[in-house]
Formats: structure tokens, sequence, C-alpha cells
């Protein structure tokens, strides 16, 4: 922990343009999500085609709604107050940003299928984020009981027992981040493909590590770029639970 630091900056990101913006950004992912479930449907893996396009397909819908919605004289913000992107926030993004240019520059050089590539970066960001929230829950996990069951020894007014998923006050530990990344490569069981594999329609004998040392770049300049850049390092001065 760092108490000493101060945050550098803090963007105010509230209004109808930027709700239509986020809705827009949503839908476009999500598109992005929609081809990346049929490539799975014709790739003879129908069960998790379908279940991934159901879901990105719902969240499609009701951000569309939410977009055109915002065109409406009338429309109500869904974000009564700003969200504010602070400097640590900030740099967990350029990090992740640039940890998946890497590793789509270096799966062009490894002949890999950039299809695979783009699925096993979503998988590792999103339970990146999941493992290393539930390893900081656990390094400080007296606090969030408290907060449940004694909130005055934590500090706290009355219960607040949804703090455990609140990061809004931070809360990411590295390693748990790249604990979690690991048992994705792992549990995935579908090694990486290269290009010559596809046209042959045969699953190239990658083993595992070729998978880690093609997305290994997501986990080097996602997870370190708020602790390398030590004046990132924001809400630890607000939050006494911050580890990472």
């Amino acid at each position: 922990m760092y108490p000493d630091l101060l945050e550098v900056f803090g963007i105010q990101l509230h209004g109808v343009v930027f709700e239509r913006i986020l809705w827009i950004a949503i839908c476009v992912f999500m598109l992005w999500g929609i081809a990346s479930s049929v490539r799975l449907f014709r790739a003879a893996r129908k069960t998790e085609g379908i279940i991934q396009g159901v879901l990105v397909g719902g969240v499609l819908v009701w951000a569309a709604k939410k977009c055109f919605a915002t065109f409406d004289p009338s429309y109500i913000l869904t974000f009564s107050t700003p969200i504010v992107l602070h400097s640590y926030a900030f740099c967990i993004i350029v990090g992740i940003a640039l940890g998946i240019w890497t590793v789509r520059a270096q799966g062009r050089r490894l002949h890999f299928d950039p299809n695979e590539l783009s699925r096993l970066c979503f998988l590792l960001i999103i339970f990146g984020f999941v493992g290393a929230r539930l390893a900081h829950v656990a390094v400080e996990f007296p606090t969030y009981w408290n907060s449940c069951f004694d909130p005055a020894a934590a500090g706290l007014a009355q219960p607040n027992c949804m703090r455990v998923l609140d990061i809004s006050e931070g809360g990411l530990t590295f390693y748990g981040g790249v604990i979690a990344g690991m048992l994705v490569l792992d549990v995935d069981k579908m090694p990486l493909r290269s290009l010559s594999s596809i046209s042959s329609h045969r699953p190239s004998p990658l083993p595992m590590l070729a998978d880690a040392s093609a997305v290994s770049p997501l986990v080097v300049a996602g997870a370190p770029s708020p602790r390398g850049l030590s004046a990132c390092a924001t809400q630890r001065v607000r939050s006494p639970i911050m580890h990472s």
C-alpha cells in the first residue's frame, strides 16, 4: 500500500453524449462477439457458439435500445452521477490496449489464428480481473467480513455486504490475475492454431506454453502498468483496503 501517493488526474464522464458513445462502443464490441459466435458455430463448436451468441445478442439488443433512447429529448441519464476515470484505471486500460496490440503482432509473427488470439485475449481480460479481485478479497478477507457482519470494526455506519464487489475503491491484486490467466490457458483445452493448420482443418499440436508465449505480453503490459507508473496509484489514498 502506498498511502503517500496522490491522484494524478481524474476524468469525469457524464452526460448524454458520453452515454451515447458508451452504448455505441458496447454495440460494436457485441457485434464482434456475434461474429466470434458464428465462427465458433462453423468450427463445429455449436454449443459454445450458441451460448455465447445468446448472451452477446441480449447485451447487444439492450445496448442498442439504450443508444437509440439517447436521441429522445426526454432521455433520463442511466448514470445520474459522473463516472470518474482515475489515473490508476486509465493506466490499466492503456496497458491492456498495448498488451492486445503486442499479442496480435506476436501472433502474426508466429502465424497463429487471429480469431483464436482475440478469443483468448477476451477470456484473459475477463478472468484476469476476476482472479485479481478474488485474490485481493482473500488477502483482505477480515476487512470484507467486517464490512458485512461487523460494520463498526470496518469503520462503516451500516453493513455493506456488496463491498466485496465494489472495485470503485480499488482492490485488484496482480498475482491473482496471473494465476487466473494460467488457469484459463490450461482449462481452455483449445490450443492456438496456426494458419496452415486452419487451411487443412487440423488443430496444430501447440502446447499450452506456445499459447502462453503468444499471450504473455497481455499480462506483462496489462497488469504491471499501474504499478510501474507509481504516480498512477490513485485510489489507494482514499481506500484503506487497496492491496495491489
